[in-house]
């Protein structure tokens, strides 16, 4: 019974980068963590390995977010990515100044397609921030609920892979 075991653990842990990516994206998903300390445990464990598991994970996290915006974003709010940039802010002006409202459109469609701040995702911006403080009294789930409203399709990410038992 133990070598079957044995074999089981070799065929899906025994080489790193088989491991399931879903274990790095919870660490990930930990404001303490992000991908600093992913990035610095796994080139620690795997050597020269690790920079190419790290790589591996970075790719699935995005493809796991734009997998969740796809899904969400079209049932939330139409299918229309908001911006950082209300367009309500602005509409007392952009019915005082005649044309104001379709140039303050055309200025969110240039920034965005020149990287500006609106092109950002919520990924990018969540993992630009700095990490939250190492305390022993740390609620994850509390911490997604609290920044919901800021990371909305990352809080539905978190709250299934953070529900898997590893």
């Amino acid at each position: 019974m133990a070598s079957s075991m044995c074999k089981e653990f070799e065929k899906y842990w025994g080489e790193p980068t088989k491991m399931n990516k879903m274990i790095f994206i919870a660490c990930v998903l930990d404001p303490r963590y992000k991908f600093t300390t992913v990035s610095f445990v796994l080139k620690k464990m795997f050597g020269d390995k690790g920079t190419i598991i790290e790589k591996e994970v970075h790719t699935y996290m995005s493809s796991l977010f734009n997998e969740y915006v796809s899904k969400f974003v079209s049932k939330d709010i139409g299918g229309k990515v908001s911006t950082s940039l209300p367009s309500s802010s602005f509409s007392t002006m952009e019915t005082s100044i005649p044309g104001l409202g379709e140039h303050l459109d055309e200025i969110r469609k240039h920034k965005a397609a020149s990287g500006g701040v609106d092109s950002k995702t919520e990924l990018e911006k969540y993992l630009a921030e700095d990490p939250e403080n190492e305390r022993p009294d740390f609620d994850i789930l509390a911490w997604w609920k609290v920044n919901s409203p800021r990371f909305p399709i990352l809080a539905k990410i978190a709250r299934d892979v953070l529900a898997i038992p590893i």
